[in-house]
């Protein structure tokens, strides 16, 4: 017996959720045995653990203050210690309530199960995942940035259709709360104006007046802008940054425009930048071609090119551009947050663009799809990954620790530790610093004394535990 149409398109949406689920399961457990936390991420914990909690709070991450960016690392170091696996799982789970919001604003835009489960699981399925589940630090700073902006922007729908003072308070807390994690959050009122514009274009006027509220939206992003201002760490200013160019503005644009496929995303390093160029022209070309034929996806699939151009306009003029110049655009960590809330508009743009009843009665065709693209994606990131620049640091330290914990965790009660510096493979040379392995050990719940003792155990440079044979003395 043939399976009916919503039978058939539940059974594709369950399989989809479901490829997702082990695709982010399988590039958690690559990060956890391939990673550990790094340099930047422990002298965040240390100055967690020694200053006040006023002082650790504004204490400059790179040339930014980012006061609740502190506060989780430090809450989390505080809890559970330095355990990777447990910062891997609160990671994911962060990235799990990223895309329940966007689901739930697809639901606010009236995107079809259908769309929502393709776009869900493409969002889930980036390329970029890996990449970001691999650094502590780096992934606090996205992906509750990428949480507030999608917060704000379903609270300004909400507000938008019923006017209710508490959206409006979401709206606003979603602003500060990003600000508190990720510079890059200036953008998140430029998306909701985006967002108003686009709705605006397609004859979606707001059923009450958001013109007091976007307006505060916008004074807020101004007064974080003018306080990086008058406020600069050391003699960088957080903000504003010269000697970016147009070559830069356009190659910053070609890797986000091509970063939602795990095929063209790192297409740059197979073809060259010609490739890349080809690629996204191509692109470009097809979607003026798609908007003149089904003009009514047109301003969602403008807004979805506008969404990928302010990241890449941010970027082109950001400290690290200034810092590392055009290598800057080959850092995977930069490209993960512009694909969930570009997904906002490409949600809709689908929904308009393409008939899906066949597909939809052919949930076996999408589900193999799926596992292709999920393949595709899991291949394509551990392979970018092993290129990195830091790959032979972070799988080192990992390998390390890993092998470190299990020899501790069969020692005898009442063992010690000995205090030594941490082998270099933990500490990269670039940073130019050594730290002691108290710094790291004293956090872990063996709870084992660290000591000068000579008859304690001692961590050798490969991992291995050793406990020093005393002297004999001459006779």
């Amino acid at each position: 017996m043939e399976m009916t149409a919503k039978t058939a398109e539940r059974t594709m949406i369950r399989g989809l959720y479901l490829i997702a689920g082990v695709t982010l399961l399988v590039l958690g457990v690559l990060a956890w045995r391939h990673s550990w936390f790094e340099i930047e991420d422990i002298l965040h914990f240390r100055d967690w653990q020694q200053q006040s909690l006023w002082r650790a709070l504004w204490t400059p991450i790179d040339v930014y203050r980012l006061p609740l960016h502190q506060l989780a690392s430090g809450w989390f170091f505080s809890i559970l210690g330095m355990h990777f696996g447990a910062a891997v799982l609160v990671m994911l789970g962060v990235l799990l309530a990223d895309l329940v919001l966007l689901s739930a604003i697809f639901r606010r835009l009236g995107v079809n199960s259908f769309w929502r489960a393709l776009v869900l699981f493409a969002v889930a399925c980036n390329v970029y995942v890996l990449d970001l589940l691999t650094w502590w630090s780096a992934a606090l700073h996205r992906l509750p940035y990428v949480f507030f902006c999608l917060l704000t922007c379903w609270a300004w729908l909400a507000y938008r259709q019923h006017g209710r003072r508490y959206h409006a308070l979401f709206c606003i807390l979603g602003v500060l709360c990003g600000l508190g994690f990720y510079a890059k959050a200036v953008l998140i009122p430029a998306f909701v104006v985006l967002l108003e514009l686009v709705l605006l274009a397609d004859g979606q006027p707001a059923q009450h007046p958001t013109g007091r509220l976007g307006a505060a939206l916008v004074v807020l992003d101004l007064a974080y802008v003018v306080a990086s201002l008058v406020w600069p760490i050391g003699n960088h200013s957080s903000v504003l940054i010269d000697g970016y160019t147009p070559a830069i503005v356009w190659s910053a644009s070609q890797h986000y425009l091509l970063a939602w496929l795990p095929m063209t995303a790192h297409l740059d390093h197979s073809f060259g930048p010609q490739g890349q160029q080809i690629a996204a022209l191509s692109l470009l070309a097809l979607l003026t071609l798609v908007v003149i034929r089904r003009p009514r996806s047109g301003p969602f699939w403008i807004g979805f090119i506008l969404a990928l151009g302010a990241n890449a306009l941010l970027i082109s003029i950001s400290v690290q551009i200034r810092r590392f110049g055009v290598f800057a655009l080959e850092l995977d960590r930069y490209y993960f947050e512009a694909i969930p809330i570009s997904a906002i508009f490409l949600g809709v743009a689908l929904q308009r663009t393409l008939e899906t009843g066949r597909l939809r009665r052919l949930p076996w065709v999408v589900l193999i799809l799926g596992l292709a693209f999920a393949w595709s994606d899991v291949s394509v990131s551990w392979a970018e990954y092993q290129r990195t620049l830091f790959f032979r640091y972070y799988d080192g330290t990992a390998r390390l620790m890993h092998k470190v914990m299990h020899q501790i965790a069969q020692l005898p009660p009442g063992s010690c530790l000995r205090n030594s510096a941490m082998p270099e493979i933990i500490v990269p040379h670039i940073y130019g610093m050594v730290q002691p392995w108290s710094l790291v050990l004293e956090r872990f719940p063996l709870q084992l004394p660290m000591k000068n003792d000579p008859a304690c155990y001692r961590i050798s440079i490969d991992g291995d535990l050793q406990r020093p044979v005393p002297e004999q003395s001459q006779p």
